[in-house]
């Protein structure tokens, strides 16, 4: 019964998986091909819980190789994973810095010549 269900969270935890990274890439791409007039309005996914269902339940069950590494590799790439939001929000101000940065040096660039 516990394999059951955490069979069970794991193929639900994949699936939101998924449907993070298609409302974060292929939906978008979709859009811009189908029409190109109307202004696109993004759509959140459900976030956090796709990446933490499928890395509980690779971890409590034995699963075969390939299964281990899909796993891993959707809750990687989930766009509503934790690791997502600390990249983007914690990581926001080094990148704010360094092109302030970078536009300041190629203004004293210019100024040289």
């Amino acid at each position: 019964m516990i394999q059951f269900t955490l069979v069970a969270i794991l193929v639900m935890g994949m699936l939101i998986c998924a449907l993070n990274i298609f409302l974060s890439f292929v939906r978008p791409f979709w859009f811009r091909l189908a029409n190109r007039n109307s202004k696109y309005r993004r759509v959140s996914g459900v976030p956090l819980v796709g990446s933490l269902m499928t890395v509980a339940s690779l971890a409590f069950l034995r699963f075969p190789g390939w299964v281990f590494i899909a796993g891993i590799l959707l809750a990687v790439a989930d766009t509503g994973g934790i690791h997502w939001f600390i990249g983007f929000n914690d990581l926001a101000p080094l990148r704010r810095a360094a092109h302030l940065q970078a536009t300041s040096n190629s203004s004293r660039v210019r100024l040289i010549l």
